[in-house]
């Protein structure tokens, strides 16, 4: 029997007001949007919202290739030479480019380059920028394609190049798009706070009638909701919580020093539904609620530890394995680190949104500031001007770059980051900056110095690799003279400490790169000789008491796995 869209909405509010002992009139939900926990609606989704997958037409070898290059993003296309390869191709030639070119006829429709770490293109001798991430518009007259690999890892080269017509590309748009609206409302039923039997008659409402429920969008589908769970962030001026909602709109913070009274509003708004909100950096501890038109969020607690042993924490490599990342997340709560910082790779693909939200909600589990410095994946689908447009949508904070300082008792940081050009490495203002850090009367007073970035100047674990040269070569000349404790990286997934003396300068590497992507084969690098490689996903914790420095790493069980101390005389 088919219910009507008065009766359903009926039966909905009916369904809801039985929770209170007087009716509401916004829903509550048990968690953010993006919270991981599987979702039940997989199949209903499909059924709603199908996705073809378009098939395209592969643009097939030979393809002529070239090693010639300048450095930089602009670079005049090469003679090409006479040999000539089939993709997939990628052969170990670290921080480099490689040309592919072929002769074929294309039509008005989209080039899909599946290249690593990114790519450029032409056609016809004219450069063509993406429409989106590695997708390139093409013409009706394309006869020559001209494509340049941009490879900032160890192997790279071109896997596959995709032409798709126009018409099959616009369909996949609109299937995407409609997919994605019919996801937030099943999942907004899924996660909406009521008891277990009223969520059970609810599904099934909306399973019989589910056509008719998404049209008329009942429960009031159109307020709206938190797609994650507010996170801290800190400058050297404030502290800011983070969350993002899937409209924008104004919004209030109630807080307080009592989870019963919010004595504190501060009122908000935000466009796009990215909400960013300062606070002092004395804030101690406080309770707080986010009220977005009517739709509160749970009670948060906010709290920065008071003890005599400084604590944060260190991860790199999150890259998408979110279920690995929340583990580690998990188990900083039972260290209580002042913060934690993140050496790059944060995502696994800069260039998609829902990549940042896990990230965000992974991160919301701690609720202490945490500083985090980009990776090679977190340009994905920006190397057309290595301007990492999502990670500063989602995690940048004002007048900060994407390198930065900051002081916490008697321990200085530099963040550093060396992808923002290629091939990686750190100059021009990025080194000037740098340059200027280390002579600091912060820098110079503090009594353990770190640097954070994302490739290491030394590892093993990744065979082929040995570190990146371009970072050895400029932070060889600094660890004695300006005292560098300790370097924090990733980017090789794995664990790896060396400790090396420079004159009278004690100087710890450490990579820290299993935060959650896969793991990296069992052979190593010859060289540089790493003190420990350890292949198991891990976090760090780093322990200051005065003049001496612990860090320990823990894997996936919270077993310790390494530790090494360091001592000022």
């Amino acid at each position: 029997m088919r219910i009507k869209s008065r009766e359903l909405w009926l039966s909905l509010m009916v369904l809801m007001a039985c929770q209170k002992t007087e009716p509401i009139d916004k829903p509550a939900y048990v968690a953010p949007i993006y919270d991981l926990a599987p979702s039940q609606f997989m199949a209903l989704l499909d059924s709603l919202a199908p996705l073809t997958i378009p098939t395209g037409k592969e643009v097939k070898g030979p393809w002529q290739i070239s090693f010639q290059d300048s450095s930089g993003l602009d670079s005049e296309i090469p003679v090409m030479y006479d040999s000539a390869v089939e993709l997939p191709h990628r052969i170990l030639l670290p921080d480099a480019a490689i040309w592919y070119q072929q002769d074929v006829t294309l039509g008005h429709g989209v080039l899909m380059i599946d290249a690593d770490d990114g790519a450029q293109l032409w056609l016809d001798g004219e450069r063509v920028p993406h429409s989106y991430a590695n997708y390139f518009p093409t013409n009706e007259s394309t006869q020559t394609i001209s494509i340049r690999v941009l490879n900032n890892a160890m192997k790279g080269g071109l896997r596959k190049v995709v032409w798709f017509a126009a018409s099959e590309w616009e369909t996949n748009l609109a299937q995407k798009k409609k997919r994605d609206s019919t996801w937030l409302v099943l999942r907004k039923v899924e996660l909406l706070d009521i008891p277990d039997q009223q969520v059970s008659e609810l599904k099934h409402l909306m399973l019989s009638n589910s056509k008719e429920f998404l049209e008329n969008q009942p429960i009031q589908m159109k307020d709206p909701v938190f797609l994650t769970a507010p996170m801290w962030q800190q400058d050297s001026e404030y502290l800011y919580v983070r969350w993002v909602s899937d409209q924008g709109g104004r919004a209030t913070i109630s807080w307080g020093k009592d989870s019963l009274v919010s004595d504190h509003e501060i009122e908000t708004s935000s466009e796009s539904g990215i909400y960013l909100v300062p606070f002092p950096t004395d804030l101690g501890n406080i309770y707080y609620q986010i009220d977005q038109n009517g739709i509160k969020s749970p009670i948060y607690q906010f709290t920065q530890p008071n003890s005599e042993v400084f604590r944060f924490g260190v991860w790199a490599d999150s890259q998408g394995g979110w279920d690995v990342f929340q583990k580690h997340m998990k188990h900083y709560l039972l260290h209580e680190p002042e913060f934690t910082i993140g050496a790059g790779d944060l995502v696994a693909h800069g260039y998609l949104n829902q990549e940042y939200l896990n990230l965000l909600q992974s991160l919301s589990i701690v609720q202490r500031p945490h500083y985090l410095v980009p990776g090679n994946h977190d340009y994905d689908g920006y190397y057309e001007n290595l301007h990492p447009e999502n990670y500063f949508k989602y995690l940048g904070l004002p007048q900060q770059d994407q390198y930065f300082s900051w002081n916490v008792k008697n321990c200085a940081f530099i963040a550093l980051d060396v992808d923002m050009q290629f091939p990686t490495g750190i100059s021009g203002k990025q080194k000037d900056w740098f340059l200027e850090q280390v002579e600091t009367v912060e820098w110079k007073n503090a009594e353990w110095r770190f640097i954070v970035l994302h490739h290491p100047p030394y590892a093993q674990g990744w065979e082929g690799y040995h570190g990146e040269l371009s970072v050895r070569s400029l932070l060889d000349t600094l660890y004695e003279t300006s005292q560098i404790d300790m370097v924090l990286a990733g980017h090789c997934h794995d664990y790896e400490r060396l400790v090396k003396q420079f004159g009278n300068q004690t100087t710890a590497f450490v990579v820290l790169g299993g935060g959650g992507g896969g793991i990296e084969p069992s052979r190593n690098s010859d060289t540089p000789k790493m003190d420990t490689v350890i292949k198991k996903h891990h976090y760090a914790m780093v322990e200051v008491e005065d003049k001496k420095l612990t860090l320990k790493v823990y894997d996936l069980d919270n077993q310790l796995m390494d530790s090494v101390q360091l001592i000022h005389q």
